[in-house]
């Protein structure tokens, strides 16, 4: 079995777009093989492997024995279910060492400890990445629509953040969740000038998501929009830190959507 830096150094000479062939590659051969090599389709829901972009022409385009060393250095590690965790921190460090235009317009880095927002977040990338077309455009804006409403939900405490006097916020409702959260994990005019950012970035994924006419502009401001927004959430939530700016997030990226 090959060790991790093995592992890590083949992924390193691989360029972005090959690197995203291979990794999607492996996500999906984690969910058709399992532990015991049978169909386990549950094994995506433990794996957690952070691919950046799909890219299945890339990964045809290889030649098989590099492909296959790979995989198989990657899927070697997947009994052992302590490596996990391992693995997908080294994924996500090639990954955020290769993807310069994303991770050089951020504060923080790392992945937030949310394990369904981060995921997809990756989706939002893939989603951006590969469009083409005006529906590749809106499928943006779905995606970031419903990254948006995770992290929502991933904060929002009905009992916590619900006046007596409110309606019930559905778990479906973005805006209401997040107005909610922030007016009471933040006070005073910040809180009303975050509301209203959190907002804007809602209605730009609504938009896009049924925008006939959708452009790569809009799905990319739509998809920077997204990044934000859970980044401050995040940040609001004390998922960040003058240590996790440096390292990554410290909170541990397998954490509960809910937590």
């Amino acid at each position: 079995m090959e060790s991790m830096e093995s592992v890590q150094a083949i992924l390193r000479q691989r360029g972005d777009v090959n690197l995203s062939g291979l990794l999607e590659g492996a996500h999906v051969e984690f969910e058709g093989t399992g532990q015991f090599g049978s169909l386990r389709y549950s094994d995506l829901t433990t794996a957690e492997i952070y691919a950046p972009f799909a890219d299945y022409e890339a990964l045809r385009s290889l030649p098989p024995a590099e492909c296959d060393r790979i995989l198989e250095a990657m899927l070697e590690l997947w009994p052992p279910r302590e490596h996990g965790m391992e693995l997908n921190e080294v994924v996500f460090r090639v990954d955020r060492g290769s993807l310069d235009s994303w991770a050089g317009t951020v504060a923080f880095e790392g992945p937030t400890g949310w394990a369904l927002v981060d995921r997809q977040m990756q989706g939002v990338r893939r989603k951006l990445a590969s469009a083409a077309t005006e529906e590749d455009f809106q499928a943006v804006g779905l995606v970031c629509r419903e990254t948006l409403i995770s992290v929502a939900q991933a904060v929002f405490d009905p009992e916590l953040h619900t006046a007596s006097d409110v309606r019930r916020i559905s778990e479906t409702d973005t805006k209401g969740m997040l107005d909610a959260y922030l007016s009471v994990a933040l006070r005073g005019r910040s809180s009303e000038a975050a509301r209203k950012y959190a907002k804007a970035a809602v209605d730009l994924a609504n938009g896009l998501q049924h925008r006939r006419s959708a452009m790569f502009r809009d799905a990319a401001m739509c998809a920077e929009a997204t990044a934000s927004v859970v980044g401050f959430i995040a940040a609001a939530a004390g998922r960040r830190s003058p240590a996790s700016k440096e390292g990554g997030s410290k909170t541990r990226a397998g954490s509960s959507a809910n937590g």
